[in-house]
């Protein structure tokens, strides 16, 4: 296989592991292929946050903006098939419920749906879809919060250990990872921030940085390391973050500009 045709079996081999979107029947799978992910990750959310964008701006040419928020959010659940919400909520129910990393793994592992997980899943659910629909340019804040949001959950996996290697789908892609995998990934995100003004971009910086310093000591205090369901809380975690921050009001009634 060239080079080129490696870069994209690699890529289709990404976009099948972060969404429901098909992939060429001829894609190859192969360990080093899937660890090599990682860098595709804030691609693969171009990509989908693109795809929301777009039914977004459609969608509110035809109803009223709440109720296209609504179908858009939908549509992203469907690309995806609800991966990074069913992080969230089983990060929630271990690491709420459990006692010690074990049971807070064990119960992490567990396909039922508790207590704290539901009431994470409906608060962000609802939380998403307010700030989304207090935004002038709602598909603006799509496109550009699913790559950043997923940078931050990819670089969790440059600085923790995995502490569930059996049979866990994250346990795919753990392995040390390269240059080209780290650079792929933050180049997502540094095209993001480009795309923002200035000030904007700071201050998204700022408190992604202080979101991912928080998680790291979080996921260290209580498990050791990360877990897959922990990325996908922390990409819910990180996109939540930067609607609230888009939707923020500016001394003086003013918004920013988005």
């Amino acid at each position: 296989m060239t080079r080129l045709g490696c870069l994209a079996n690699d890529f289709w081999l990404a976009l099948a592991y972060f969404s429901r979107l098909p992939v060429p029947s001829g894609t190859v799978y192969s360990p080093e292929a899937q660890q090599r992910a990682i860098g595709y990750f804030s691609l693969i959310g171009w990509l989908l946050g693109g795809i929301q964008a777009l039914a977004l701006w459609g969608a509110c040419q035809i109803w009223p903006q709440p109720v296209a928020v609504l179908l858009a959010m939908v549509l992203g659940l469907l690309l995806t098939g609800a991966l990074h919400e069913d992080g969230l909520s089983d990060m929630c129910d271990g690491l709420g419920g459990g006692l010690d990393p074990a049971s807070k793994l064990a119960i992490m592992k567990d396909s039922r749906l508790g207590t704290y997980g539901a009431l994470a899943l409906v608060t962000s659910l609802l939380l998403k879809a307010g700030l989304l629909v207090s935004l002038a340019a709602p598909w603006w804040a799509l496109l550009l919060a699913q790559p950043l949001s997923r940078v931050l959950a990819g670089s969790l996996m440059f600085v923790l250990p995995y502490v569930r290697v059996e049979s866990a789908k994250a346990g795919a892609v753990v392995g040390k990872s390269s240059r080209w995998q780290r650079l792929g990934l933050w180049a997502g995100g540094a095209l993001a921030l480009w795309l923002l003004p200035w000030p904007l971009a700071l201050a998204c910086i700022l408190l992604l940085g202080l979101l991912f310093v928080w998680l790291v000591r979080f996921f260290t205090r209580h498990l050791g390391g990360y877990t897959g369901d922990c990325l996908g809380g922390a990409q819910q975690l990180a996109e939540l973050l930067i609607y609230l921050l888009l939707a923020t009001q500016l001394p003086g009634g003013v918004t920013w500009p988005m």
